[in-house]
């Protein structure tokens, strides 16, 4: 499957700049079966009954953008300045992060951005289009900092329409958020506002957090034609011993698990194999998941703990569960065939719908599907 694949045609005037308000009044696309519904995100209460639980992702988004000027001195007294935008990624070690720099190529390794006249940062490293910065502050003064230079990174889509502002300190929020750490919304949870939260727990359904930061690979586009030679990013999640018992106490007792946005998903789908793990050990794992040889060498390190895990690939199309042990080279060249077609097919289908009747949509995960590889 090829990257043009993909393309189809947008109209610019049914992209929206601005999020609906109130937040619920949003447009919701529900499928069942082979029947599509144009639905507000308001009438997700009739969907819903006593005994569910909701599951949301109270990441907080961070203002990570930032405009800062570049000095250089040449001509022995004279400076040369360059204006520089600085979108933060990933924490990596102590006062150091990888970054988005606009213009990279306006500075070299070693040269400042200054952000005033007490918070600069120094260029470390370049690699694939990114960039590693070292800070001249950490910790609470950090934070203070970017609190007050920083701006909500807009999508590009948005951000190439108009310059963020106020607004978007509110809008690119959601009104559970509590965990800083996102450097993008998670953006189902948008939609929440605290009437539809209300009516929502009238109902009798329950309520749990998970973390899930969405990461860096949100502004990473696709580049290679051949999207199975696509990096995927890595992102950072937590779900507490708690969380996990209350949804696995909601199963036992019938109920149905809700998970806003594919961030939940990923966390909760794992509470069942954390449930058997005694002692908590955290694993961190990078892969280009389009090379069995790198899945493989995570399966023997897994092995060797004595853990097994199923395996979770998700996106529009689903989520694929079966004994990661036990996949073979051809098993997983399936599962990602299936996973690329999928998608494929439900963002076809869905855009198409959604163009034809001029009507903005949010695809709202309700139930996952599953299916073993054998």
């Amino acid at each position: 499957m090829l990257l043009s694949d993909f393309d189809f045609e947008l109209p610019e005037e049914l992209i929206a700049i601005r999020p609906a308000s109130p937040r619920s009044s949003a447009r919701l696309l529900m499928a069942r079966g082979d029947k599509i519904d144009d639905r507000l995100v308001s009438d997700l209460p009739k969907f819903l009954k006593p005994g569910d639980r909701l599951v949301l992702n109270d990441t907080k988004v961070l203002p990570v953008r930032m405009s800062g000027v570049r000095n250089r001195s040449f001509d022995g007294n004279k400076i040369a300045s360059a204006n520089i935008e600085v979108t933060l990624l990933t924490k990596r070690k102590q006062r150091t992060w990888g970054a988005l720099i606009k213009p990279l190529r306006r500075i070299k390794l070693g040269e400042k951005i200054i952000f005033d006249k007490s918070f600069h940062a120094k260029l470390i490293d370049k690699t694939d289009g990114q960039a590693v910065l070292q800070f001249n502050i950490e910790g609470t003064e950090f934070m203070k900092r970017l609190e007050n230079l920083g701006i909500m990174p807009l999508p590009p889509y948005i951000a190439s329409k108009r310059p963020a502002d106020e607004r978007d300190n509110v809008d690119y929020q959601s009104v559970f958020a509590r965990n800083s750490g996102s450097v993008a919304a998670p953006t189902a949870s948008l939609h929440f506002d605290y009437d539809l939260l209300a009516e929502i727990d009238k109902i009798g359904v329950e309520t749990s957090f998970v973390t899930l930061h969405v990461g860096a690979g949100t502004f990473m586009p696709v580049k290679d034609e051949d999207i199975k030679n696509h990096k995927m990013h890595s992102e950072f999640g937590h779900i507490s011993q708690e969380v996990a018992d209350e949804i696995k106490k909601t199963q036992k007792n019938g109920g149905r698990i809700i998970n806003i946005s594919r961030d939940v998903l990923k966390m909760s789908s794992l509470q069942n194999r954390l449930n058997q793990i005694n002692s908590y050990e955290h694993l961190y794992f990078s892969a280009d998941v389009s090379k069995y040889s790198e899945i493989n060498q995570i399966k023997k390190v897994l092995a060797r703990k004595d853990i097994y895990p199923d395996v979770i690939i998700n996106n529009a199309a689903g989520n694929f569960l079966c004994p990661f042990s036990k996949i073979s080279e051809n098993g997983w060249k399936r599962i990602i065939d299936i996973v690329l077609h999928g998608s494929f097919n439900i963002f076809h289908i869905f855009g198409k719908h959604m163009i034809e009747n001029k009507k903005s949509g949010v695809f709202l995960n309700i139930s996952a599907t599953y299916s073993e590889i054998h």
